[in-house]
């Protein structure tokens, strides 16, 4: 409930700063006096925007801040769902800037204007002529029937499952379009893995083929160097070997004499063995190189192949075509992952189906049992309002399993008939302005026990009634009242006598500007405005009698 408003710098209102009570508490003043400026007010804690024209002095800024005991709503996962400070006290304030910006705060924690509108609706219900529109909406009047059934659990859980339904199948959606795109590029995947697969590459293979070729397309160069190598060294008149053996024998005979020229003698020793042994194994190349022309094409035909792949696929080496390779066997493997995923999501889809179809005709059961009851509750506050002929019908359609969507099987209208023998028709075709503010009051009337109302408050839904039906409405609403804060705006004396608590909105001039204000009227001061709003500005000693009277004094 609002337990505290403070409005500083707001329209018409200076400072101004009133304590709210539980059950029902009604508003009024003349026309003008600022009833409208205070709902505007509190619509600025409830998340509506606002811009500088609203300031009463252009120089100082706006603050608007409402105090709410929120213990019985149940916010406290709200407050932790937004990183919120929690207290069964809680304080929403706006602040307007001279420039128009606009700040608010949740028990001073700064946050955006949206989060502020999302509490408030949690917290306050404006009800207004104009919104009556909501009746129209087949969401509400469903919604009316779930609450009336008790249903409404069920239905938020059931709604929970349609949504990861329908999230199951956008995964099924995207599964499937991946699967066709993978299938589109499968045939060509394949034909490239075949390619390489056949190829046999082996890592390393590219520098020994290189290498054994460039050796083949140049076998008579390499022969004939080594050959001649072999006659330098070995053959030849006059080749090394004969000159080191001399050299040798020339040290061997003095070795003995000089420990230097035996190490020399040792060396050119050595020397002789390895030049012998180079010969024989240039000797030994020249044999093994053969000018093996179909080996030399073999090679070549390779080499062409390896160069080819790693044109086509844009790489530099057979390590890199062998990657490819591998990602081309998992992405051909992956669609029969996708496949065998495809066969799991219509599986849980079918099941999902199953468990939703049966849910929903349990909710259908539920409406339609206590449709006719809601009917009966409805049509009997209606003729507590001032309504005795006029009658709602709510008309439930039920659709076949397979048509199932996010409020079950059905669709609720409500039907409306204002007198007898008339035939039910939809509300905006038939029910004028002050026929739906009732219907609201009642309809909400009848759920207010089945549901954590917020605040209720009726701006001025009593336009166009009168008299006995006045007294009525505010026997209705004071019935409400008796379980739920409510707050009636109002010019009715039948209504205003019903209140708990009566607050009067006026003007006060100076020579220089005018201002509201509001105040709680003690019990005489009531009786006086009642009579006032009864019988004009100076009221009779009989209007102030019958004013006694509509208060039960």
């Amino acid at each position: 409930m609002i337990a505290h408003l403070r409005i500083r710098n707001y329209a018409l209102i200076r400072e101004l700063e009133i304590d709210l009570f539980n059950n029902l508490s009604t508003i009024t003043g003349e026309t003008g006096a600022g009833k409208s400026i205070l709902m505007g007010a509190l619509g600025l804690i409830l998340g509506e925007r606002a811009d500088s024209n609203v300031l009463w002095n252009k120089k100082e800024k706006c603050i608007v801040e409402g105090t709410f005991h929120i213990g019985s709503y149940k916010l406290k996962s709200f407050f932790k769902q937004h990183d919120l400070d929690y207290d069964d006290e809680t304080i929403i304030r706006r602040e307007i800037s001279e420039a128009g910006k606009s700040r608010a705060f949740i028990n001073d924690t700064p946050v955006t204007l949206s989060l502020v509108k999302e509490l408030g609706e949690k917290l306050v219900d404006i009800h207004s002529q104009h919104e009556t529109l909501e009746l129209n909406n087949r969401e509400f009047q469903l919604e009316m029937v779930d609450i009336f059934s008790k249903a409404a659990n069920e239905v938020e859980t059931y709604r929970a499952a349609y949504f990861a339904y329908l999230e199951t199948q956008k995964k099924l959606l995207d599964l499937t379009a991946k699967e066709d795109a993978a299938k589109r590029d499968q045939d060509y995947k394949q034909f490239l893995l075949n390619e390489l697969t056949e190829a046999n590459l082996q890592s390393g293979e590219q520098e020994t083929v290189e290498q054994e070729l460039n050796t083949l397309n140049n076998a008579e160069d390499i022969q004939a160097a080594l050959h001649g190598c072999g006659q330098l060294l070995l053959e030849q008149e006059g080749a090394v070997t004969a000159l080191l053996q001399e050299a040798r024998t020339q040290l061997q005979r003095v070795a003995k004499f000089n420990s230097r020229i035996e190490e020399l003698y040792k060396r050119t020793d050595s020397a002789l063995i390895e030049v012998k042994d180079i010969a024989q194994e240039a000797g030994d190349i020249a044999q093994e190189i053969n000018a093996d022309k179909q080996r030399q094409e073999y090679l070549t035909t390779r080499l062409d192949l390896i160069y080819s792949l790693q044109k086509k696929h844009r790489c530099n080496s057979i390590d890199e075509l062998l990657a490819i390779e591998q990602q081309l066997q998992t992405d051909i493997g992956a669609i029969d992952s996708l496949q065998e995923q495809i066969v799991l999501l219509h599986n849980e889809i079918s099941a999902q189906q199953k468990e939703l179809i049966q849910t929903a005709k349990s909710i259908s059961a539920k409406r339609k049992k206590h449709i006719p009851d809601l009917e009966k509750s409805i049509n009997q506050l209606l003729k507590q309002v001032g309504m005795p002929n006029a009658a709602i019908q709510m008309q439930q359609q039920v659709y076949a399993d397979e048509q199932f969507g996010p409020n079950g099987l059905d669709q609720v209208a409500l039907l409306f008939a204002s007198n007898k023998g008339a035939s039910y028709q939809p509300l905006n075709k038939i029910a004028s302005g002050g026929e739906l503010s009732r219907l609201m009051l009642c309809i909400k009337t009848v759920i207010a026990d089945l549901v954590a109302l917020p605040t209720l408050i009726f701006d001025e839904i009593d336009t166009g009634i009168s008299g006995e039906t006045a007294r009525q409405v505010g026997d209705v609403m004071k019935q409400l009242a008796q379980r739920h804060q409510v707050i009636s705006i109002t010019h009715l004396p039948q209504i205003a006598a019903k209140a708990h608590h009566h607050f009067f909105v006026y003007k006060e001039s100076d020579s220089k500007s005018t201002s509201s204000n509001i105040r709680l009227l003690k019990e005489d001061e009531r009786i006086e405005e009642i009579a006032k709003m009864l019988s004009g500005a100076k009221p009779t000693d009989s209007a102030r009698a019958n004013a006694k009277e509509l208060v039960g004094l």
